[in-house]
Parts: structure tokens; sequence; C-alpha cells
């Protein structure tokens, strides 16, 4: 769920001339309360920082936004009108941070107040020594690693943002986006994950991959206990002796446990994308047409150690993904593996990745569009087919699918996909994955083997809105500027592919794997429009 930036005024004015030492020296006090304010509010942090005790506690920045130093003695923090003196030992230079724990553990240390902050909102005030009020901020409910502070650090407006910094000053812009996972997606820079995994752990994947194992993962120099296990079938399985997938859960090891607002990890090998180029495009291509997409990011991973090379960091779909993708969230979420689908019985035999907990538990959602594709498709049913399938935002997904060229996907072998139910509208949406051998390869675009897709593109009304669907993909590639995404990704990489000491593929290989990515996709959207007749 994406946040709007908030803006607040600060209570305390901008006007104010400093408190804490006078002409006469650090024990003579001003006519005027001190400029010590609250410069940042952390009331959910899951992932920001840790205290000296490696727990992520709630926390007050204050900040002396004045140019004469502040003795802290005798003042106080009020958090939802509980107050608690600030420690009386410390004084504040111009311009200096404090972190204070607002988690209700005064017997933790000095800087850990006896006050807790609500994930509900709520008031935080700083008092003088002879009670007038130095500042004051009423926060609203933010989600978790998401702080509320000043930008920059002094100034007098605040606003809610992911860019924490906790001890340290904020930057001038606060950004406009304030879902904490962003953080975890950046374009310009390959990411590091560190997998710690004990000599048993280790045996245990060796023996068996898909069972998860514990261990420690670190990202940003913060710890988490986690599970972890090999992903992959056909092709893209390695052991864990090679360069292993991975699929990593921060919630199986301690409930509720997120990094950055995420509860899995999926990282990809990359070893049957020589360029390594495919799975970014696609999934930018999916996002342009407004179907079912993922967010990607380069990251180099390290296991004990080791480094095992780079990996694609792909969006989980998990229930963060479901509410960030779709209008409704708590459906239903299934996949279909190798060969499988829906009619004739086919339904019942589906992964449910997600038990939607506002959807039924009976797989009667699925078993009613099972009964639909075993009808012939006639259109008099499209009516039927309109309640129960979002056909436009599938159609899309389809057509991605063909202009890319995945052969290993729904349309063209029931493969790689999955099936969102919305208990709201009760329609379902095709989604597509598996997504890296692609951008090589093309066929028929009416040619289907998925069942949905078949029955779909019979009734001409549809057929022709998905000519209009793979129009758009076609435009959409054109538009995207696929010559100046490879450019900037490989650019990013290319130290990275060079260091990769499992990389499945020569550096010279992955240079022209590069290269006929670029050519096909130059030609594509021409010949895609020849297909469907332009």
């Amino acid at each position: 769920m994406r946040f709007l930036a908030l803006l607040w005024m600060a209570a305390c004015s901008s006007g104010l001339r400093p408190y804490g030492w006078a002409d006469g020296g650090p024990d003579t006090p001003a006519a005027v309360a001190p400029r010590v304010w609250v410069n940042e509010i952390a009331p959910g942090n899951d992932s920001l920082v840790t205290d000296e005790w490696g727990e992520f506690d709630d926390y007050v920045e204050l900040v002396n936004a004045d140019t004469a130093p502040v003795r802290l003695e005798g003042m106080s923090l009020e958090v939802d009108g509980i107050r608690w003196p600030l420690p009386s030992d410390r004084i504040l230079e111009p311009g200096e941070h404090l972190l204070l724990w607002a988690d209700a553990r005064g017997d933790q240390g000095p800087l850990h107040a006896r006050v807790a902050l609500s994930d509900d909102g709520g008031s935080v005030r700083v008092f003088s020594i002879d009670g007038a009020l130095c500042d004051s901020v009423d926060y609203p409910a933010v989600p978790d690693d998401v702080v509320v502070g000043r930008f920059p650090s002094g100034s007098d407006v605040l606003a809610a943002s992911i860019a924490a910094t906790p001890g340290e000053p904020n930057p001038d812009d606060p950004g406009a986006d304030t879902d904490p996972s962003v953080v975890l997606f950046p374009q310009d820079r390959v990411l590091r994950f560190d997998l710690a995994l004990s000599p048993d752990a280790l045996a245990s994947l060796d023996a068996s991959p898909y069972t998860e194992v514990p261990a420690t993962l670190t990202w940003s120099g913060l710890s988490f206990e986690v599970t972890a296990r090999i992903k992959g079938q056909a092709g893209s399985l390695r052991d864990i002796n090679d360069k292993a997938a991975f699929k990593i859960d921060l919630n199986r090891a301690v409930d509720g446990q997120a990094l950055r607002g995420l509860s899995k990890l999926t990282l990809n090998n990359l070893v049957q994308d020589t360029s390594a180029v495919h799975e970014r495009l696609t999934y930018a291509l999916l996002d342009a047409v407004g179907a079912p997409s993922a967010r990607t990011a380069y990251a180099e991973l390290w296991i004990n150690g080791e480094r095992r090379g780079l990996y694609l960091h792909l969006e989980s779909m998990d229930d963060g993904w479901v509410e960030r993708t779709f209008a409704h969230g708590g459906g239903n979420l299934y996949e279909g593996e190798y060969g499988q689908d829906i009619p004739w019985g086919g339904w019942n035999g589906l992964e449910q990745d997600i038990q939607g907990e506002d959807d039924v538990a009976d797989r009667s959602d699925l078993a009613g569009l099972g009964a639909l594709l075993e009808q012939p498709a006639d259109p008099a049913l499209e009516p039927a087919l309109h309640s129960l399938v979002d056909v436009d935002r599938t159609l899309a997904t389809l057509a991605v699918e063909v202009a890319v060229g995945h052969w290993d996907g729904y349309q063209y072998y029931p493969n790689n996909w999955r099936i969102y139910h919305d208990p709201v509208t009760g329609q379902f949406t095709l989604i597509t994955s598996g997504v890296d051998q692609t951008w090589a390869w093309s066929d028929d675009p009416y040619r289907t083997s998925g069942d949905l897709a078949g029955w779909m593109l019979a009734i001409p009304a549809v057929r022709d809105a998905f000519s209009a669907q793979l129009v758009q993909a076609s435009d959409a590639m054109r538009a995207m500027d696929v010559p100046g995404r490879v450019a900037a990704d490989t650019a990013l990489i290319r130290p990275f592919v060079e260091a990769d000491p499992y990389r499945a593929h020569t550096v010279d290989a992955h240079d022209a794997a590069v290269a006929a990515t670029l050519a096909w996709a130059a030609a594509r959207p021409d010949a895609l429009a020849g297909q469907i007749g332009l």
C-alpha cells in the first residue's frame, strides 16, 4: 500500500531564540525555551536500526536546531501525555542529533525512554527545564519502517518518508514514496545480501534442496534470523555447491518479521538468461501495459563469506505483492506447475500460494471457472466469462507473453503461471512468471495451449480485444527504450558478471547475448505487427 507524503508545520516557532547557555555561561538560563526539536519519529521500526541490545525499538530523534549548545538537564520528553526526563548529563551541540529509544524499557540504558510510541499515531513534545514547550509534533499512523521527520533536519516542515536517518542529518527532500520496500529495488546500484548457513543447514540443502533450513540474512549491516531453501526446476535448478537460487522467508523464523515491508525474498540465479536482462525487460513491459508485474533489482549474494555471484532480486508474489498489485487484497492466489491447467478437475491440483483471508477456503472459486471452461466456447457465454475473469488484464498478460516470446509460459504451454481471485469482484486475473527465457523467439500470436487462453480467443469479440492488446504491447515495447534500459543495466552489472565465480556463461557469451537481445528487440515490434496483419 502506498501513502502520500504528509506535511505538517512544527508547533514551535522558527523564530525562537536559543536556550541553555546565555551570556552568563552554561548554568544561566535564557529567557525562552531552547530549540531542541523533534527531528524524526519512527513508530514502527521493523528493520531501520537496532539499539545496543540488537533490538528494533521504536525511536524519537531530537536535534539542537540552534547555534548554541543546549544542556538537557531538567528537560523532558512527553509522548501521548507521559513525560520522561531527558538524560541530565547530555549537552547537545548545535546541529547535533540524539537518538532516544521509545521502548518503555528504561532499565536497558539512559537513552531508553520509559514511554512508547503508538502505531495509530500520537503526539511527541519536548519541554524545557521550566516547563516551557520547545516543540510539539502530532504524527499520523504510518506504515512500519516509515518515519515522520524534518526535511532537512531542524527545519519547520515535517513529512512522512522512507528516508530514515537515525542519528544522522535528514536529507533536504523526503521523497514522495512512503512504501519502505522501494529501497530494496534500486535501479542504480547492486544490492548485497549475506547468508550464513550452518554445516547442518548446508548438508540439509544438499540432500533436500526444497526443505527450509535456518539461516541468518544480513543486509546493510542488519541481521535477521530467517529460513532459506533452494528454488528452481529443470533448467534453473542448481545445488548448494553451485549457483543455487533461493527463497528466503523472514516471517517463518520470527512471526511478523519483515525487511522494509518484505516478508519474503526471491533470488533468481540468472543461469538460463545469459544476457541477465530478460526478466527486468519483461516485468517492465508487463507494468507498462497494466498487467500484473513484479519489481526487480540486481543483487550479489555471499554465503558464509564466499561470493556466490550476481542474482536477480525478484519481488515475491506474497500478500504484500497482492495488496500492491490488485484493487482488492485478501483473495486466493493459485500457482500452476508444468502442464497444469484449470478445467476437468485440474483446478483441484493447483498449488495454493495464498489462502485469502476474505476468500473462500474450498476452491469453489476455481471450480466455477473450471466449469465454464469445460463448456464449448460460445459468444453467448461471454458475459459469464467477464463475470469470472478480468478479461482486459488477463489478455494484457497473454499479449506480453506473445510479444516477448515466452515459450515457457501459459499461452504456449501452461507453465510458469499463477491466477489471483479478487474476493470483491469475483474475477480471476492471470499472472505470468519464469520469464528468463524470453526476447529470442516468436510464434503464431493466436496459437494457444493454455485452456483459459484458448477458450477466450475462440470468442470473436475477445479475440479482437486480444489483437488490440497485442498492438498495445508492441507500442509499449517501442516506447520503453530497450537500448537505453539494457545499456544502463549492463553498465551496472558488468563488473559483477566478471567477478561472478559461479557464472554459468563466459563474459564473452554474456556480451553476445546482450547484443542478440538488442537486435531481436529492435525487430520485434514490426514483426509482431506483421503477424497480426497490421
